[in-house]
């Protein structure tokens, strides 16, 4: 019996360690992140600002979303000069000039009539779509994305006038 319970707590001891270390590994900063889910490298820009609704996992006082959950939405913003926006375009060179698509505007600015929406609304600057379905033909255009059952896709935003670098995510 004494066995028994020793094993017990050496195997539930040895699967608390497991799930400790694998979660540690799964931290990531934002800017890795961002390009382990779209391919976008943004260097190493200060984010100032974040907030996520997946199911998370505290990553050195960062949220991110828990492996295997990655339904809701989050925004990460950074502080970005034009020289550091450049660098990326030169990188990734799929950006467009605003206004966003009639499919974008609708996901990111739809009916906040209770709430601001998720982003500002922004004057002069450029977007970068990243369509991550399993379905997508083409990861640039956004003309199928309620034509399927569910979406899962990532928004980049560059404000020109505040320099800013907006990341949205957005997984039904």
């Amino acid at each position: 019996m004494v066995y028994l319970m020793r094993s017990t707590i050496i195997v539930v001891l040895a699967l608390i360690l497991g799930l400790s270390s694998a979660s540690m590994t799964d931290c990531q900063t934002a800017a890795d992140w961002i390009e382990q889910r779209t391919g976008v490298y943004i260097g190493e820009l200060v984010e100032v600002d974040s907030w996520d609704n997946h199911h998370e996992v505290e990553c050195g006082g960062l949220l991110r979303p828990y492996p295997d959950h990655y339904d809701g939405d989050s925004l990460d913003v950074f502080e970005c000069d034009r020289e550091a926006f450049d660098a990326i375009c030169e990188i990734w060179d799929q950006w467009r000039p605003l206004p966003l698509s009639e499919n974008l505007s609708r996901i990111v600015y739809g009916d906040y009539t209770d709430s601001e929406p998720p982003i500002p609304e922004i004057e002069s600057g450029y977007y970068l779509f990243v369509d991550r379905h399993d379905e997508a033909e083409n990861a640039n255009d956004d003309g199928a994305l309620f034509d399927r059952a569910s979406i899962d896709m990532s928004l980049f935003l560059y404000d020109v006038d505040n320099e800013m670098l907006y990341y949205y995510e957005y997984d039904t």
